[in-house]
């Protein structure tokens, strides 16, 4: 590197002490081929998967189920929401929240992630709204907490 060019300030949570998030939407145990619901849902899946693929490369295990997953990281937000955290992750399908209507009952819609936070930043908020659409889609919700002091997690 270029001696007069200075380094770029580094996005880890380490230096900029604000938490990382990371939060998934897994919609499985369906009947419908994943690219198809994919496609109805509109969105561009992270992962995606059919009953009988090998759940890994190294493993024999096979999937049980239809699924797909889609994926996202926040960083670099002082202060975040819950509310704003599950905000983005149901916007990819809140134009069509009516395909969860049709999704067989024995289905299953997970929304979860983790936070990694050097300190305790993260409010816990929910909205009624955000409730309401969670209800609609008829997902469960887990986020963990991981907290730690020096952020050695990075």
């Amino acid at each position: 590197m270029n001696p007069e060019t200075p380094e770029p300030e580094s996005q880890d949570v380490v230096e900029q002490g604000s938490p990382e998030i990371c939060i998934s939407v897994i919609i499985e145990n369906f009947d419908d081929d994943p690219e198809c619901l994919a496609e109805a849902l509109g969105i561009r899946p992270f992962k995606l998967w059919r009953k009988g693929d090998l759940c890994h490369p190294k493993l024999l295990q096979r999937r049980k189920s239809n699924g797909l997953e889609v994926y996202f990281e926040i960083t670099n937000e002082p202060r975040p929401i819950m509310d704003d955290v599950l905000q983005l992750a149901i916007s990819p399908f809140l134009e069509r929240l009516d395909v969860f209507d049709n999704l067989p009952q024995h289905s299953q819609v997970r929304i979860s992630g983790a936070v990694f936070e050097p300190e305790q930043r993260t409010a816990f908020r929910i909205s009624p709204a955000t409730m309401c659409t969670l209800a609609r889609m008829r997902a469960s919700f887990n986020m963990d907490i991981y907290r730690s002091s020096d952020a050695t997690h990075v």
